[in-house]
Formats: structure tokens, C-alpha cells, sequence
């Protein structure tokens, strides 16, 4: 099977649309973080949806390549 590679464009109405969306549920499970007295599995789970809504946000940011100042540069 032959995978394929989809590219998403970061300008379209759509992907603007979701950032949006994704923006909103930040913003709630921020604020779910800020209340306190809950309960750990709330507080778990609030987290494990930002990790995945930043996830999300991120397929349109370039990769981050760290270079050592020692390393040799490829020619």
C-alpha cells in the first residue's frame, strides 16, 4: 500500500475556520485547569485535550530543525 501525502493550506477558509474552533476548546480547558478543587481524572483529561488540540494546531508549522554550533554543515 502506497502512503500519500497530504498538504494542508495554512490560508484556506477551512484551516482558518479550524484554528478557530481549536482556539475555543484551548481556551475552555484552560480555563476547566483554572478551577480549583477538581478532580484529578478532570484535570488529566483537560490536559490530554490541549496536548492534542495543540497537536492539531501544529500540523501547519514548519519543523524545527536544531543544529549543534559543532556540527558540520552538509554540503
Amino acid at each position: 500500500m502506497q502512503l500519500r501525502e497530504y498538504k494542508i493550506d495554512k490560508n484556506s477558509e477551512t484551516w482558518r475556520e479550524i484554528e478557530c474552533w481549536i482556539e475555543e476548546r484551548l481556551q475552555d480547558r484552560r480555563t476547566t485547569l483554572e478551577i480549583t478543587g477538581l478532580p484529578n481524572d478532570e484535570t488529566e483529561n483537560a490536559r490530554g485535550a490541549i496536548e492534542e488540540l495543540l497537536e492539531l494546531e501544529n500540523l501547519v508549522k514548519p519543523e524545527v530543525v536544531l543544529v549543534s554550533e559543532l556540527s558540520e554543515p552538509e554540503l
